[in-house]
């Protein structure tokens, strides 16, 4: 579910879909990708502790 949202965002991204937000929005959407690319880090790192 996350690839999903992280593709899309990315896809809407680089389509220009948000090329008339304002900075703020913008701001949040990145923010919103760099969280969900921090959690499948540390999910991936919390199952390499589980040995």
């Amino acid at each position: 579910m996350a690839f999903i949202i992280l593709i899309s965002n990315a896809w809407g991204i680089l389509l220009k879909e948000w090329k008339g937000v304002d900075r703020v929005t913008h701001r949040s959407i990145i923010a919103g990708i760099i969280t969900i690319i921090l959690s499948i880090c540390v999910v991936g790192f919390a199952k390499t502790l589980e040995n």
